[in-house]
């Protein structure tokens, strides 16, 4: 292409949108607005649905300065810790806990006004609504120490028989099966016979407490049958004089401690029994040899026989008990 095109054809490209902007009909059309979109008319606020898996709160109440706690008149009180209240603050909250059955939370406000109550006289409700509590949240430990505390503090108050009789209950839900620890079980041993000796035996309770009392003695029964039973078993394979002298110690502590508080056995489980306690006594047994191999296997069968009568023996008193016995199923 020569020079003097090149230079024409540019000339033309420049003039070409000057020339279409004089055009009259190239003008550029003018924006049309839409009407804006009509609004609908409000809905009455009786006709407006709930909303649904919402509570209706309290409007939040303003402090005496105007500001907006965000707090209900409820939620006030309550929303303060309660090592930090006053003794008014925890009564309220305390009336607060019980309407919302908030169990945990009025446990503590109640350990708190029992600690900052200026008196026994005003301690004293608290105290059993503090043990009653413990109970039915089955906090068996803590309900029998603070019914034990209320028998000590108030002895002359009207429920004092019933606040130790609870305190006798809170010990029988500590109960583990024989197989294990006995201390609770002579606990509640002793604290029943104390019931009786302070109450004596034409009282409301006095036929429950003997009931919790013959249940400590079957359950001590069955606990010095199952270590009698557990030492002969370890002389089945240990071979060991020691083993079986302390199955006889526990046999001699049934016959002459436990069996004679217990009602009297069946006649022919307590024969059957008493001949081979009095048979186990016999000297060569107490002063045997422990190479004596042959008296040692006739020893291993008469304890053998004796445990097997025992057992027989607790499942009898088991049967006839107002309070059951615990099981490995009770945990």
């Amino acid at each position: 292409m020569t020079k003097q095109k090149k230079s024409s054809f540019f000339s033309l490209i420049f003039l070409f949108p000057g020339l279409i902007c004089l055009c009259a009909g190239c003008r550029k059309p003018a924006l049309v607005k839409s009407a804006p979109a009509a609004i609908p008319p409000a809905v009455p606020m009786a006709q407006v649905p709930p909303l649904e898996g919402k509570r209706d709160k309290p409007i939040a109440q303003e402090s005496p300065n105007g500001v907006n706690t965000g707090e209900t008149g409820d939620e006030y009180v309550p929303n303060k810790k309660i090592k930090i209240m006053t003794l008014d603050e925890l009564t309220k909250a305390r009336a607060y806990y019980i309407k919302y059955d908030k169990q945990a939370q009025l446990a503590d406000t109640l350990e708190r006004l029992i600690a900052l109550s200026p008196d026994h006289e005003m301690t004293q409700p608290y105290v059993r609504e503090f043990a009653e509590l413990q109970f039915k949240r089955e906090i068996f430990s803590e309900a029998e120490i603070l019914y034990q505390r209320y028998a000590q503090l108030y002895p002359g108050s009207a429920d004092v028989d019933y606040m130790m009789f609870q305190g006798l209950l809170s010990t029988y839900k500590q109960l583990r099966p024989a197989s294990h620890d006995l201390t609770k079980v002579k606990n509640l041993l002793d604290q029943s016979q104390d019931f009786l000796k302070r109450f004596g035996g034409a009282h409301a309770y006095s036929e429950q407490v003997n009931q919790l009392i013959r249940t400590a003695q079957v359950m001590l029964l069955e606990g010095e049958y199952l270590r009698a039973l557990s030492s002969l078993k370890k002389d089945a394979y240990a071979h060991r004089m020691g083993d079986l002298q302390a199955a006889m110690r526990r046999l001699t502590y049934v016959e002459t401690k436990i069996l004679p508080e217990l009602p009297e056995a069946p006649e022919v489980l307590g024969g059957e029994l008493k001949r081979l306690l009095d048979e186990l006594k016999a000297e060569k047994y107490t002063a045997m040899s422990p190479d004596d191999t042959a008296t040692r296997e006739v020893l291993v069968g008469l304890l053998t026989e004796t445990f097997d009568v025992l057992a027989q023996l607790c499942e009898h008193y088991k049967s006839s008990l107002t309070y059951s016995v615990p099981t490995e199923g009770w945990f």
